[in-house]
Formats: C-alpha cells, sequence, structure tokens
C-alpha cells in the first residue's frame, strides 16, 4: 500500500508564456522531512522547454492522478511511476484560463528507496479561475526535452477565492478628480456600491483593474447598479434568484420592505461573502466616506426585497 505524505506548499506565481514552446519551472520549500534529493529551495529554474511528441509506449509506465483539492485554494498532483528510468523527472504545467497564464513545477519524488516511484507536489492557487494542467515528463535530466503523459483535451478544475469581509476600501481605491468629477481606477464614483464591488470582484479574480465600469467595452458601460443586471446578463453571464458566495448581490430601483431601505433610485449592488443557514451576508458602501456595512439578508425574503444575483466568480 502506499503511504500518502503531506508535502510542503508551493505558491503559484504565473508568468506569461508561449504555450507551445517555453515554460517556467519553480523550485520550492518542503515544510516537514527534507532529504538530499529536494533541491535548494532559493533556486528559481527557467527554461526553454522542447516538447517531444506523445509517445504512448511511454506512458504506460505512469499513472496520472485528477487534481486532488485539499482545501479552498490548494490542489494536490500526483503521479505514480513504473518506469526503469532512474533519472526522469516528472512535472505538471497548469494553465490559468482566466488571462492565459501558466505554470510548470517540478513534483518531488516522496519514496526514493521503494518502488514504484511516487512524486507529488501541492500548488496553492491564489484567484478564483478556471485551470487545466497536464503531466509532462524529463526523460533526460541534462536536455531540455519535455514529453507529455497525455493526448487530447486537458483536464480541468476551478478555484474559488473569497475575499473576507474587511474593510479595505481606503487601502486599495486610487481617487482621481476630473472636470466631470471624482472617479476611481474602476471608472466608478468613489465611495459608492459600485466602486466597492468592483474592488471585491477584481480581489477574487486576482486582477486589480479587469472588472471596471468599461469592462465591455463602449455601448456597454455599467453605469449606476440598475443597469448592472441588464449588461450581465446581455455579455453571458447567469443572473438568478439562488445566492452564491462570490456573487454581486442586485438590488432594482427604490426597494424598501419592512421599513428597510434596500436601494434607492439608482438600484443597489453589494458582494456576497457567504450564504450559510439561510442568511445571505454581504458588503457593501453606500455612497460617502465611513459607509461600509455588513448586511444580512434572509433567504426568506429574496423575493420581497426583489433581490437577484450575478454570478460573477468566474471571469468570461
Amino acid at each position: 500500500m502506499l503511504a500518502i505524505i503531506a508535502l510542503g506548499v508551493l505558491t503559484v506565481s504565473c508568468q506569461k508564456e508561449d504555450l507551445t514552446s517555453t515554460g517556467k519551472v519553480e523550485t520550492f520549500t518542503l515544510n516537514g522531512t527534507a532529504d538530499s534529493t529536494i533541491n535548494d529551495p532559493t533556486v528559481l529554474q527557467s527554461r526553454n522547454w522542447n516538447f517531444r511528441s506523445y509517445s504512448s509506449t511511454v506512458s504506460q509506465n505512469y499513472n496520472l492522478y485528477s487534481a486532488i483539492q485539499l482545501s479552498e485554494k490548494k490542489y494536490r498532483f500526483v503521479v505514480i511511476s513504473n518506469s526503469s528510468n532512474s533519472n526522469e523527472e516528472l512535472y505538471v504545467k497548469t494553465y490559468c484560463h482566466t488571462d492565459g497564464l501558466d505554470n510548470y513545477k517540478k513534483l518531488q519524488r516522496i519514496n526514493p528507496y521503494s518502488t514504484p516511484k511516487m512524486y507529488m507536489v501541492d500548488s496553492i492557487f491564489d484567484r478564483s479561475a478556471l485551470y487545466s494542467y497536464k503531466y509532462f515528463v524529463r526523460e533526460d535530466p541534462s536536455t531540455n526535452n519535455l514529453r507529455p503523459l497525455s493526448t487530447g483535451t486537458s483536464p480541468t478544475f476551478t478555484t474559488l477565492v473569497v475575499p473576507d469581509t474587511t474593510d479595505d476600501y481606503d487601502a486599495n481605491v486610487i481617487v482621481s478628480n476630473y472636470q466631470s468629477g471624482p472617479s476611481d481606477q474602476w471608472y466608478f464614483y468613489p465611495y459608492n456600491c459600485t466602486s466597492w464591488a468592483a474592488l471585491k470582484v477584481n480581489q477574487m479574480w486576482g486582477t486589480s483593474t479587469t472588472f471596471n465600469n468599461r469592462m465591455f467595452g463602449n455601448g456597454y458601460h455599467l453605469h449606476d447598479a440598475l443597469n448592472w443586471k441588464q449588461v450581465f446578463v446581455s455579455k453571458g453571464y447567469s443572473v438568478t434568484t439562488t445566492p452564491q458566495k462570490g456573487d454581486i448581490i442586485w438590488f432594482p430601483a427604490d426597494v424598501t420592505y419592512n421599513n428597510i431601505t434596500y436601494s434607492g433610485n439608482n438600484g443597489h449592488v453589494g458582494f456576497v461573502h457567504s450564504v450559510e443557514n439561510g442568511v445571505i451576508e454581504y458588503s457593501n458602501y453606500d455612497g460617502s466616506t465611513g459607509s461600509y456595512r455588513l448586511s444580512q439578508l434572509s433567504t426568506s425574503i429574496i423575493s420581497n426585497v426583489q433581490a437577484e444575483f450575478i454570478h460573477v466568480q468566474y471571469k468570461h
């Protein structure tokens, strides 16, 4: 029986690469018992890979494991080798579909004195995105040749990294003053609900300004919160009455229920942090400095307050 050994964590730092000709390899630190086969964790190795063709004869010596989710951000990659090649090195390529960034990582052999050989690495992904991955073998470490161990469409997995409820707006907003008035870096009025939502979605996506008022181009600016549902639907995003963490909660104009005002004449949006035990927790700003609120809404009154949920966990 194979023993599953917990390894240290590799934090992914995607680099822009040509997906067919080059890659970036990073060494890493193991937080646990190491041995002499572990590379120096301070060394960052960069190579121009030469990709060899897929070979079923070579690949039949390897058992490739699906990515194993260990936590919200953490995945494990595992390969079992029955190859007689004592010099082989195993790598996994992860490709981020949100922005076309990829990364190559070397797997570590964790049972150096027994067979079959087991290789493993844990990785942390710090943005919400769709990823694909593929395993490679470097048969001769004296060369830069990598051979894929599978053919066809690469398997995928998704990560969802939702920012916490901390009010970090002032630490992140950049305000510029124009003749038409002040604007933040997302082209919204500072301290408005739309500006706060833009900050939170960008944090979830792992971007700075990708989510912004002009993200869909001329004719499709988001403008006031009231317009958001229509624009996002027109661009293929799902909008439903079923809340999920990472959603934008959206209210139409002038919603009041049980003497509580949920929106004004320009509508209102907030960012959903959690949906638990029938309670939606969402954060929002309301147009002025210090107007941050962490609000709770029972799922039982969603229809009463006319709330809908824009599912923006992953960029289209």
